[in-house]
């Protein structure tokens, strides 16, 4: 069993993943004019937020299934 997980933020990848990200949502453009800069950072986060949680929960699951949570 894996006595310390590593920290998954050293990892080159990761680090690579997460520059593609930022760089695609800072290059988005405002859809609407109606929407206010408050609207459109709150969108751009949560978009931000919802990537980081899913890619957090599939590091996850892949350390669950090589360390001995992942017997049966």
């Amino acid at each position: 069993m894996i006595d310390s997980i590593p920290n998954p933020l050293a990892d080159k990848g990761v680090q690579k993943d997460i520059k593609e990200k930022v760089d695609e949502l800072m290059s988005r453009r405002v859809t609407s004019y109606n929407e206010g800069v408050a609207d459109t950072i709150r969108r751009l986060v949560e978009s931000a937020a919802k990537w980081g949680m899913s890619e957090g929960f599939r590091m996850g699951w892949r350390v669950h299934e090589v360390t001995e949570g992942g017997r049966r």
